[in-house]
């Protein structure tokens, strides 16, 4: 919400250099500003309240003279830096206004509902009858949920701070977002992720819908006990309608923010020895163990060279971002798949594979593998069968396939693509678990040893697994 501030506060340069160096600022900040002529004694479109004041100035040296503009000033949570340009020269007649420039603001339970309401998304009469609760969860980024009961809440996403990777990421999600609730270029996108709001580009602010009432797909099948075929069939169902309505086909326009980066983890074998003293002692362990075996490196970069950049992939599909709930009045569950920040324009087998590493896995942490056990026993004694897995992994894919449109032939293919990219995944996942360990886990050797028997031979891995 915009408030007009009369021109007469503050003092407006008109010099040329002036307003060079105040536009290199702007440009600096990647911010665009509006020259308003003519407004001596009128008002401006400004960002910060009427009763603003700068306590402070810092000073920009120019080749010719020097320019105090106004510091940083925090005026109801906002970090704010004024238009105002003062010089030592004396003011010509014409003078010109930049618009006043809020360069960040780091939301917060006090001034959120202010920033909700001027984008029209919050009313405060239902702030004042109670319907607003506001839940800080804090994580990678700066995070806010918006907890109301008769209307829908707002998951809040905010980068900690403006480096390039914060950045890049949320710039990530966000053209996700746009390209599938906007331009409509991505199909089943919309019902595949909750509903978008509003992103602010200038402090790198996403907010979308909350989930409420949901849980991920790993929470649900632990509280489950079990591996229900219909989840397979879920999450087979609506990511294949997902990737059979998200191909490029060539389009550029909308899909510059996304770099077409192989995942890293596909070069892990080209790993120089004299970076391992920069990873844990478990990491370094885990890198020479791939090196060791050439079916790693061999079928790695087979995986690399055969890079398909096809289709908006997510990238980093796991169950812990893949939400179930029922909808309203439904008995059906629902899926939502949230995290798109390291989306990017790839091969679908990526994110297909991903969802068969995902039942892995989780059958890997169900083994009791840290009793001193073998592998048979502790397989024996998982509340979860080797039967189940089997059965909810048949019927993810031929869901999948149906969903995304493949007859029984292209079918095979992708399956055999998809699950050499699931064995990759799972090498990744290993990696991450034991990023702090001294040592290498039971579960990351695990979940390496059955990387390679699947990267070994995927058509007796696909019948194994899965039967098919």
């Amino acid at each position: 919400m915009a408030v007009r501030l009369c021109a007469a506060a503050f003092r407006h340069a008109a010099l040329p250099d002036a307003r060079r160096r105040w536009g290199v600022l702007r440009h600096r900040a990647g911010i665009k500003s509006t020259r308003q002529d003519k407004l001596a004694g009128a008002g401006c479109e400004t960002g910060l309240p009427a009763n603003a004041v700068v306590p402070r100035r810092y000073r920009i040296a120019d080749e010719r003279r020097q320019h105090t503009i106004p510091g940083p000033v925090w005026v109801r949570g906002y970090c704010c830096i004024s238009s105002e340009l003062r010089s030592g020269n004396r003011l010509r007649g014409n003078q010109y206004c930049l618009q006043s420039l809020i360069l960040c603001m780091n939301l917060n339970p006090n001034n959120v509902a202010q920033f909700l309401a001027e984008r029209k998304l919050l009313s405060f009469d239902s702030v004042v009858d109670g319907d607003f609760l506001v839940m800080d969860q804090n994580s990678r980024n700066r995070n806010l949920k918006i907890i109301r009961r008769k209307s829908d809440g707002f998951f809040i996403k905010q980068i900690p701070q403006q480096t390039p990777e914060f950045m890049q990421s949320m710039q990530r999600e966000a053209a996700c977002y746009r390209l599938g609730n906007e331009s409509k270029k991505l199909g089943e996108f919309p019902s595949l992720t909750p509903r978008f709001y509003h992103f602010d580009p200038l402090r790198y602010i996403l907010i979308i819908e909350l989930l409420a009432d949901s849980e991920s797909v790993w929470e649900y099948h632990k509280r489950m006990g079990s591996l229900p075929v219909d989840v397979g069939r879920l999450l087979g169902a609506k990511l294949g309608a997902y990737h059979a309505t998200a191909r490029i086909n060539g389009q550029t326009e909308g899909f510059e923010v996304f770099g077409r980066q192989i995942p890293w983890i596909l070069s892990i074998h080209e790993t120089n020895p004299m970076y391992l003293n920069q990873v844990s002692r478990g990491n370094a362990q885990l890198i020479g163990i791939v090196q060791q075996y050439p079916e790693f490196q061999s079928a790695l970069a087979e995986l690399k060279a055969q890079w398909n950049f096809s289709t908006l992939i997510h990238g980093d599909i796991k169950w812990e971002n893949m939400m179930l709930r029922k909808a309203a009045g439904e008995p059906a569950l629902e899926l939502k798949v949230i995290d798109w920040e390291i989306a990017d324009v790839g091969d679908e087998c990526w994110d297909a594979g991903a969802v068969i590493q995902a039942y892995l896995t989780f059958w890997v942490f169900s083994l009791p593998l840290s009793s001193g056990m073998s592998l048979a026993d502790a397989a024996a004694s998982s509340n979860y069968s080797g039967e189940a897995l089997k059965q909810a992994l048949t019927a993810y894919w031929t869901s999948y396939a149906e969903s995304r449109g493949l007859n029984q032939t292209a079918s095979r293919q992708k399956l055999l693509r998809s699950m050499r990219c699931a064995a990759a995944r799972m090498i990744q996942t290993a990696y991450e678990s034991i990023q702090s360990s001294p040592q290498i886990s039971p579960y990351a050797l695990c979940k390496l040893q059955m990387s390679m028997n699947i990267l070994r031979d995927p058509r007796n891995a696909v019948e194994d697994l899965m039967g098919l």
